[in-house]
């Protein structure tokens, strides 16, 4: 029962020692941002990887195999058409972007820089955030006492 009694009228911690709790659960919070931008580097190298492998299948790649194989499928089906013959079948690679590869390594460079520099400047971003929190803290806290001893 004393315990329960001291414990009841134990002074509050102070605004510092508060502070300094949630600067280290900030730290915590922006190293969990570090991993998964971690993470996304290494989806990232899965893309590229995707990205590389998608040059190496020259029917995706290639516009001569393209036009060859929509000529192929033309005479095999008589009714082929695309966009109701208003494109001709020679250009209808490029006007419908059906070299795959081309497409989708463009936009996976893309998103893989976007991916990239946002991840890890969210954590940068973040720790300087954490860092000037504690610094505007500190700054405060000793012109307080500055000015409670009469400095």
């Amino acid at each position: 029962m004393l315990q329960y009694v001291l414990y009841m009228h134990a002074p509050l911690p102070r605004p510092t020692d508060l502070l300094l709790s949630f600067i280290v659960l900030f730290y915590v919070i922006v190293l969990l941002i570090f991993i998964i931008s971690i993470l996304f580097c290494i989806l990232v190298g899965i893309k590229i990887f995707v990205g590389i492998g998608c040059a190496q299948i020259y029917i995706l790649n290639d516009p001569k195999v393209c036009t060859e194989t929509v000529n192929y499928v033309a005479t095999w089906l008589q009714t082929f058409k695309i966009h109701d013959g208003e494109v001709p079948l020679s250009m209808a690679c490029d006007h419908f972007n059906l070299k795959t590869c081309d497409v989708i390594s463009k936009k996976m460079m893309t998103s893989t820089i976007l991916t990239v520099v946002g991840s890890f400047s969210a954590t940068l971003f973040s720790f300087q955030l954490i860092f000037d929190i504690a610094i505007l803290h500190e700054r405060a806290r000793w012109q307080r006492y500055a000015a409670e001893e009469g400095l």
